[in-house]
């Protein structure tokens, strides 16, 4: 049986095995992400959860870039908040984010490239879990 990874166990893997300076600045020339940034994910892994998706995605894709063709959670997280047939109640009963924060992301989907890491893998997983199981195309 195959386990995949999400983006964030495969960033805090990285970063894990990722302690000395020169490999940390490797990380940091690889995703752009400023070397006092990645350290201080260094040192605190499990806080990585609040932070910005697209950091922890460009970190988890050092250690197993994603060439399946498969949708990120960034697209399956687009995908819910942009579904006219999800209501907010519901993307709210399935997800538990605010209400106002759905609202948000629905008024301008922009404001979804800077959510945490966590609301995104929340998203996704309607995606997965409901989409999927009810043979819906987003």
């Amino acid at each position: 049986m195959i386990i995949k990874m999400n983006d964030l166990d495969k960033a805090k893997k990285v970063i894990a095995t990722t302690t000395k300076q020169q490999r940390l600045r490797n990380v940091s020339e690889e995703t752009g992400i400023p070397l006092a940034t990645i350290h201080s994910y260094s040192a605190h892994p499990d806080n990585m959860v609040n932070v910005v998706w697209d950091r922890v995605y460009k970190i988890g894709q050092i250690l197993s870039p994603d060439d399946s063709g498969e949708k990120t959670e960034f697209d399956k997280a687009k995908a819910v908040i942009t579904n006219p047939d999800l209501t907010t109640p519901e993307i709210h009963r399935l997800s538990a984010l605010p209400y106002t924060t759905i609202d948000a992301y629905r008024k301008d989907i922009k404001r979804l490239n800077k959510a945490a890491w966590k609301r995104i893998h929340q998203l996704a997983q309607i995606y997965d879990e409901t989409m999927k199981t009810n043979n819906l195309t987003l």
